[in-house]
């Protein structure tokens, strides 16, 4: 099992400041309701069926980056992929695409397998906030089945254990998303499906272990996205993958922002200077 290295220079990067007791009682800090929505940071889930490019979509989040793999899923990440990726389907120019895929070669990656691992990483990108614009976790649905798998040689009782790795899952994500303010996060997450009680429909969204967290974790972020892929019914022209950003009769999906396309194109930074710029 890997243990999380750690992932900052410490000789590069200098520590949060830490406030004293009293310090951190009393310092109220107050701001206004744009600059919290402009500056909080980019706080979103992507799912999708395998192999739909959820990761290579991680890495079109502004760098640095900061990778936590539960999957390995790092293949679709080398450079040759990513130029070819950047340049044809996102239309980049080569150069900034080239420079692009050198930065996040060298961005940060940390293998996770246990709570312990989670908890671990989030202290550090506490710890350490000047290394990093942005999170990508990569799965969640990967990181709830084996912390799942874990708890059956403690809990014998299943549905003690489906209880307590939802809790568990639930405070991690709320860690991620509350406590690393400015940055930016994206969770990527397996497509699955659950029937709605009330309506008998069949919606597709996240998938977690447990009806629990598959029913809950659409509204987790700020934003919630469907990665697809478009086909031309004609055959004239190339597949396009895109983030479906609203609800339809089959898919969850969300925009707080209220800026955001139907249909945007799979770019974590172009989406943000939208909604920034809105």
């Amino acid at each position: 099992m890997n243990s999380p290295a750690q992932p900052f220079s410490r000789a590069t990067l200098k520590p949060a400041t830490q406030a004293t007791p009293a310090a951190a009682a009393t310092a109220v800090v107050w701001s206004t309701i744009q600059a919290q929505a402009i500056d909080s940071g980019l706080k979103t889930m992507v799912y999708g069926p395998a192999g739909v490019g959820k990761t290579v979509l991680c890495a079109t989040l502004p760098l640095p980056i900061v990778f936590i793999s539960a999957e390995g899923g790092a293949l679709s990440l080398r450079e040759k992929n990513l130029f070819r990726i950047f340049t044809e389907s996102l239309g980049m120019h080569p150069d900034i695409a080239s420079d692009r895929v050198r930065e996040i070669a060298r961005c940060h990656s940390v293998s996770v397998r246990t709570g312990a691992d989670l908890r671990s990483v989030y202290q550090q990108l506490q710890a350490y906030p000047g290394g990093y614009q942005s999170v990508a976790w990569d799965s969640v649905t990967e990181t709830a089945q084996v912390m799942l798998g874990l708890l059956k040689t403690t809990l014998a009782d299943g549905r003690a254990r489906y209880g307590e790795m939802a809790e568990s899952m639930m405070e991690f994500v709320r860690l991620f998303r509350d406590g690393l303010p400015g940055k930016h996060l994206c969770i990527t997450a397996q497509e699955g499906s659950y029937k709605d009680d009330v309506t008998g429909v069949v919606m597709h969204g996240p998938d977690m272990p447990g009806k629990q967290l598959t029913v809950r974790s659409p509204y987790w972020m700020d934003e919630t996205f469907y990665m697809g892929i478009w086909t031309d019914p004609e055959g004239k022209q190339a597949q396009q993958r895109y983030l479906l950003t609203q609800p339809n009769e089959r898919y969850s999906a969300k925009d707080r922002s209220g800026v955001l396309d139907v249909m945007e194109r799979p770019d974590l930074s172009a989406i943000i200077d939208k909604i920034r710029n809105s």
